[in-house]
């Protein structure tokens, strides 16, 4: 029988936890848009919390109380109402005037992703189309509930209504405009066709700037569409009319809102028109003028150490071509200042700043790449540049940009001999590749491409060259770039370490992919597989055990039963370095069929760990009759013995003391034990009970 107050226990910790993801992406999509990969990644979550709710509870349902909410049917738990996240979603949705939202369990995951956008719209442009009930049904999101059920849908046999603007009048339809303009240059003449063009520009004025500048955007049909055009803009009042011109040229430039309405062309066309009168003369001049005052006191503001202007859209749009002007001048300091504080504004300010600096200071980077002359700001821009990759987690264009840029800068600095001036380069894109610090995949893989590209064949061959340099300074230099150079270098070593037959190279060699670390192994995998030579598998197996963790032990382990007794020790060793439980069971699955001579070394290694579970398999080996055909039986015994006694295995006391000749155990042939396996038994056993005794002192 179900426990009905355990069910409800579960949904509702569920459904909470379904609420805390949905808080998380709602204040995602408030910081970066939903075709964001990152803030997919938050509505992915959100929606799988959602998708396993829904199979307990069947609905998501919330309900306003008066001095709470209801949650899935039951009032929330006062430990949930103290979650933050909780109480801050909660609220977010009553400010909606919302007293019910339901969420069925049809809702897709397209519908879940517009449900969390609306979410971030204001209340106060909601609210003339009716609130977020209107919305989501405007929206077509007709699994998402408000207030009760949400009106049925019009019958499809009905024609739509017709499309109108914020006051209720038809939208002006663009098929529709040139045919009414023509037709009435044909019926209106003289006064009458004045005044009808006036009335026409009158009605223009009272639209919203999106439709006017899509009436001026089109291409005038006939004189009578030419004279309502420079009507409109004559009734435009002075603010608006600087306001559309400022807004055009920002779409023709490339510098507004995709959804701006208006391509880049056709504004152009828009701005030409505009321009043509003395009015939008005047009127681009006197913008000029505030765009240049903007720009010099944003200037002046930032070379101060004053960040505000950087939340300006139009001063960052300005700011490039007046950077170019202040590093074009000989000797000018203001330039190098200018870079330095946009590069501390991606150190130090929040994410909002960091996305709108972060574009600017990649195309500066290329300013400065271009001018000779300032490479020492360069260099400083490009340690603030590797400071903000250590710290911006998401995959975007300016990031992906960054690293390109970076990798550029470091190639053309080793070409220079300038080696040291590009370490902290290397070094950020070996710590994102070799895992150190936590990227997405995509990141980790493009920081992998980057590193190759620095290293250029040449390069890493010369440096290959200088291991064999007499002079010793050469030698550790090489080694020391070689492994800053990591994946880069990295194919080159080992293709030397496979061919070469000296062996003071192979041990330079591996010493180098042992200075990579954990980003050498993926490599080390690629290489170790199909059929490669004995000793180049020794020296592979060599290098997992140096730079690799619990998760190559099953390469490993493959290796202990290689034809070649060389290679299987190397393996062991390796898998001794890695250890860990998963180490242990590895040997102790393996000490059955091993030959005796890696016996030895397998017992003595699950001693030296002291792993309990190895003790009843070592107990195991001491009576079988394998052991006692053995030609090693006195030696593998002993170190069975030693190994027991460092493990403490209690269980192996009366073993151990038969083999110390101390009393006889039934089916046990003592007899042949050397006086060495003897002692160590009996050495084994003393072990034992000080063990015991020190953990059960009472006894």
């Amino acid at each position: 029988m179900v426990n009905t107050d355990i069910q409800e226990a579960d949904i509702q910790d569920r459904a909470v936890e379904t609420i805390i993801a949905f808080n998380a992406a709602v204040q995602r999509i408030r910081l970066f848009p939903v075709s964001n990969p990152a803030t997919a990644d938050y509505i992915d979550k959100a929606f799988d919390a959602l998708s396993r709710l829904l199979t307990m509870a069947g609905e998501f349902r919330i309900e306003r109380l008066d001095n709470g909410a209801r949650v899935c049917g039951e009032r929330l738990r006062e430990k949930h109402q103290r979650k933050v996240q909780v109480g801050a979603f909660l609220d977010l949705v009553f400010s909606f005037g919302v007293r019910v939202l339901a969420l069925e369990n049809s809702l897709s995951r397209m519908e879940l992703a517009g449900f969390l956008e609306l979410l971030n719209e204001k209340l106060e442009n909601l609210e003339p189309a009716g609130g977020l009930g209107a919305a989501l049904i405007a929206r077509g999101l007709s699994h998402v509930r408000v207030d009760g059920d949400a009106p049925a849908p019009a019958s499809p046999t009905a024609p739509p209504p017709p499309a109108s603007d914020e006051a209720g009048r038809p939208a002006l339809e663009p098929e529709t405009i040139g045919p009414m303009l023509s037709a009435l240059e044909m019926i209106l003449e003289g006064d009458r066709r004045a005044v009808v063009c006036e009335q026409l520009a009158c009605a223009l004025t009272d639209r919203k700037d999106g439709v006017v500048l899509q009436f001026l955007a089109r291409e005038p049909e006939g004189v009578f569409g030419a004279e309502l055009s420079g009507a409109l803009l004559e009734r435009l009042e002075p603010e608006r009319y600087e306001r559309l011109m400022a807004d055009v040229r920002q779409i023709r430039d490339g510098h507004a809102d995709p959804d701006a309405g208006l391509s880049p062309e056709a504004a152009g066309r828009v701005l030409e028109r505009m321009t043509r009168t003395d009015r939008g003369r005047k009127t681009m001049d006197h913008l000029n003028q505030k765009t240049q005052q903007r720009l010099k006191s944003g200037l002046e503001a930032v070379v101060r150490g004053d960040i505000a202007p950087l939340s300006d859209d139009r001063f960052l749009q300005g700011l490039p071509l007046a950077l170019e002007r202040f590093l074009d001048r000989e000797n000018d300091k203001t330039g190098p200042i200018i870079v330095d504080r946009l590069a501390d504004a991606l150190l130090k300010q929040g994410p909002e700043t960091r996305a709108r600096v972060a574009p600017l200071a990649s195309r500066i980077f290329d300013m400065l790449a271009a001018r000779p002359g300032h490479s020492e700001t360069l260099i400083n821009l490009s340690y603030k540049l590797v400071g903000w990759v250590r710290f911006e987690t998401e995959a975007t264009p300016s990031l992906e940009r960054v690293f390109h840029q970076l990798r550029d800068l470091a190639r053309n600095l080793i070409r220079n001999n300038a080696f040291d001036q590009c370490r902290h380069i290397l070094k950020i894109f070996n710590l994102i590749h070799a895992g150190r610090i936590h990227r997405p995949e995509s990141l980790t893989l493009l920081a992998e491409e980057m590193l190759k590209g620095i290293a250029v064949r040449e390069v890493a061959e010369a440096l290959l060259d200088d291991l064999a340099a007499a002079d010793e300074n050469t030698r550790n230099l090489a080694m020391e770039r070689l492994a800053m150079l990591g994946a880069g270098a990295l194919e080159p070593a080992l293709g030397r370490l496979r061919e070469s037959e000296s062996r003071t190279e192979r041990s330079r060699l591996l010493r180098v992919v042992c200075l990579m670390g954990q980003g050498a192994v993926p490599a080390l995998r690629r290489h170790i597989e199909g059929e490669i030579p004995w000793y180049y598998a020794r020296n592979l197996v060599l290098l997992f055990g140096k730079v690799g963790n619990a998760e190559q032990l099953d390469v490993l382990k493959n290796y202990l039963d290689h034809a070649d007794i060389r290679v299987r020790r190397e393996a062991l060793n390796s898998i001794y370095s890695i250890g860990g439980e998963k180490g242990a069971a590895i040997l102790i699955d393996a000490l059955p069929r091993a030959d005796d001579s890696l016996k030895l070394i397998m017992v003595g290694m699950l001693g030296a760990w002291g792993r309990k579970e190895a003790g009843p398999a070592l107990m195991r080996m001491l009576e079988s009759e394998a052991l006692a055909a053995s030609r090693t039986r006195n030696e593998l015994a002993e170190k069975i013995c030693v190994a027991l006694g460092a493990i403490g295995t209690a269980e192996a006391a009366p073993l151990l003391a038969a083999i110390a000749g101390q009393k006889k155990k039934s089916g046990l042939i003592t007899k042949g034990y050397g006086e060495k396996a003897r002692a160590a038994a009996a050495a084994a056993r003393e072990a034992i009970q000080r063990k015991a005794a020190e953990n059960h002192p009472e006894k």
